[in-house]
């Protein structure tokens, strides 16, 4: 029976999954050969006829070693699919500038928020006094295009203070000029954090603090708001440190000992690089924070934003490259769901790392390709317009296997899941190398869905869907074949909610899109 729902999903209680579990065991009697689309590594086509989807040929594998199953009620709103989009990122500025075919890639995910750097040493000379403010004109103007808002990390000159070059005032008047005279050119410049990983980068430091540096960043933004009273202030914050910890308790605990009473802390930025801890060690941490704020007196809802985020930190990696771009793609959805879900706002890191190109979006030595993380993104700009429950029981007590989330609106629904688990491997990083096993299965994974919305009444279901493993959407597994990859496309017949098996190995990443169509039925 089909029933009929609201284009937008409603607020009914979560009490709909288990429906969707009862569901699904009778789905797989009924309708799991219809439903199961193929994907063989490189699958004939059928031709279509005019206006019909073609049907992919073969019978996917479905024999992994566990199951998993991902229940979506398509009626029940769950609000952190909009944290969980790709709407805030990093630019490193000696990597994209003026390159045209990485712009196309990136600029469809439409960004909210691009972070980016300035250091101080590179626009102002210590020795004459002079501004080269122009330096960063392609910069800005490059991120400006692509975003909404910037949030510019001015760092570097901690030292020159440090050694006596310069005065912490006279780093103060370098610090207003710089963010005047950018914020005039590029009124998009939102949001200022105070340095980049102190706690890091900033350990030779011996006459000042954090603190100490944090209040010239403060009276810095408010004279600039102050003198160019901007249609969009300038908003400062901190503690921009390399993990969330007590150190950045510490900053909170120095910032409620201030007296002065025009200071401001608008927002708070961390960074996060998981390694080898487990994926449940992310949850709380919002908790964490509100409670840090509230018992010093500060806003609980200060906002919050983990401007940084990885499995890999530095330039940290394993003995397999090609298995260590795969982590990265399934590791970024699952950092980026664990912060959604308790209301935080991540961003990904980042178009071209420097020196450890497995954080890459885009593929190094070429230009206009995605990486399988990049992919992974894509998948996430590709969701519908509202976030719907879904709950998955193939994860362990560490927060290692398969994971979903999932959105509707009256265009269709589409399903993201993934499987991140670690391979057995050779961790590598500054204290050197470590042999670590395996820590979980491929999956047999099977979508079930209910209450699919109501453009659906009376219609058939197109079926898509798309694929990023070893073989797929992969840019190291062959150059030529890098491209997002759709690995079935057909027509199942009209119903109120639907099932799909998909095998996902380690790592891999697959987007289900599910859309209403008057086409007759084309399953293989």
């Amino acid at each position: 029976m089909i029933l009929s729902h609201n284009n937008s999903p409603n607020k009914r209680s979560r009490s709909g999954l288990s429906r969707a579990k009862a569901l699904m065991s009778l789905l797989l009697v009924a309708s799991l050969s219809g439903a199961v689309a193929a994907a063989a590594p490189a699958p004939a086509q059928k031709e279509a006829a005019a206006g019909v989807p073609a049907v992919q040929s073969g019978t996917e594998s479905v024999n992994a070693a566990a199951t998993a199953t991902i229940s979506v009620d398509a009626s029940v709103y769950e609000p952190a699919l909009d944290l969980f989009r790709p709407k805030r990122t990093n630019a490193n500025y000696w990597q994209l500038v003026n390159n045209t075919p990485d712009k196309q890639q990136l600029q469809p995910f439409g960004f909210q928020v691009y972070r980016m750097w300035i250091p101080m040493d590179s626009v102002y000379n210590y020795s004459t006094g002079q501004y080269s403010y122009n330096y960063y004109d392609a910069y800005f103007n490059l991120v400006g295009s692509m975003s909404d808002e910037i949030m510019l990390n001015i760092l570097k000159g901690v030292d020159k203070v440090d050694n006596g070059t310069i005065t912490l005032q006279q780093y103060e008047t370098i610090l207003v000029n710089i963010l005047t005279h950018y914020k005039q050119l590029y009124p998009k410049i939102k949001y200022v954090e105070a340095l980049n990983e102190w706690n890091l980068g900033y350990k030779n430091i011996v006459n000042y603090s954090y603190y100490d540096f944090y209040q010239v960043y403060d009276r810095a933004v408010r004279t600039v708001n102050a003198q160019l009273t901007p249609a969009i202030p300038l908003q400062v914050g901190g503690a921009v440190e390399e993990q969330l910890s007590g150190w950045t308790e510490q900053f909170l605990d120095d910032f409620a000992g201030d007296p002065n009473p025009d200071k401001r802390l608008d927002f708070i930025s961390y960074h996060t690089y998981i390694r080898h801890a487990k994926p449940i060690s992310l949850e709380g941490q919002k908790a964490t924070l509100q409670g840090w704020l509230a018992a010093k007196g500060l806003d609980p809802n200060t906002p919050v934003y983990v401007t940084e985020a990885g499995i890999f930190g530095g330039n940290e990696h394993s003995d397999s490259y090609d298995r260590d771009v795969l982590l990265q793609a399934s590791g970024m959805a699952t950092i980026h769901y664990k912060y959604a879900m308790q209301g935080l706002a991540p961003f990904h890191w980042v178009d071209r790392h420097s020196s450890n190109t497995i954080k890459n979006i885009l593929a190094p030595d070429v230009q206009g390709v995605l990486t399988p993380y990049g992919n992974m993104m894509k998948m996430q700009s590709m969701l519908k317009a509202n976030g719907v429950a879904a709950a998955s029981d193939g994860q362990n007590a560490d927060g290692f296997g398969v994971y979903g989330i999932a959105s509707a609106d009256s265009s269709g629904v589409a399903v993201m899941a993934w499987n991140f688990n670690w391979y057995e491997h050779i961790w590598t990083n500054s204290s050197g190398t470590k042999k670590y096993t395996s820590t979980g299965p491929d999956y047999d994974t099977t979508i079930a869905i209910e209450h699919l919305p109501a453009a659906f009444s009376g219609n058939n279901i197109r079926v898509e869907r798309y694929l990023i493993d070893s073989a797929h959407s992969n840019y190291r597994y062959n150059p030529a074949q890098a491209a997002f990859t759709k690995v079935g496309d057909y027509v199942a017949a009209g119903s109120d909610s639907f099932l799909k098996t998909a095998y996902l190995e380690r790592n891999a990443v697959t987007l289900l899109v599910l859309t209403p169509t008057t086409n007759a039925p084309t399953e293989p």
